[in-house]
């Protein structure tokens, strides 16, 4: 039984397009063997040292972006500072939405780290949020236990404090 049988034949290539070309990337930020940009023209990441570094940057950067976010996101929350109704005060509100704005801002350059498709790259943004999420959980208990250490059982200021 032949092959031609079993499928309709695939349609002509639209006029003008070129079938015959390789199949390698033809993306402008991606060069050959491992090759690539990143973020800007200008640092173009060509050598194992170069990646190494890029790579060392981007585990900071998304561990940094990772413990800076937990403490955005708590001033886009607005829950300080209120105003005569009650409410979250002019001033309160413009830093909230600065914070959103930072938090933005941090996240995507975050994503267009990951969109150079790089595995390396793609490891160290995973690498840096996980280390970035252990130091929230380190900050966060040392927090807890600096509370609990001004308190008393019933929940008020002890005297020797």
């Amino acid at each position: 039984m032949s092959m031609t049988g079993m499928s309709p034949e695939a349609p002509a290539p639209m006029p003008g397009m070129d079938m015959d070309s390789s199949t390698t990337s033809t993306m402008p930020h991606m060069g050959t063997n491992g090759q690539f940009y990143y973020l800007f023209e200008e640092l173009f990441v060509g050598s194992v040292g170069q990646m190494a570094g890029a790579c060392v940057f981007t585990v900071a950067f998304a561990a940094a972006l990772t413990v800076a976010s937990r403490r955005l996101k708590r001033i886009a929350r607005a829950d300080g500072g209120k105003d005569e109704e009650g409410g979250p005060g002019v001033l309160v509100e413009i830093a909230a939405a600065f914070a959103f704005g930072a938090d933005s801002f941090f996240h995507y350059v975050l994503m267009l780290l990951a969109m150079t498709f790089n595995i390396y790259i793609l490891l160290s943004i995973a690498g840096g949020g996980a280390l970035g999420h252990f130091v929230n959980l380190r900050l966060g208990r040392r927090e807890r236990s600096t509370e609990a250490d001004g308190a008393n059982i019933a929940g008020e200021p002890s005297a020797c404090h």
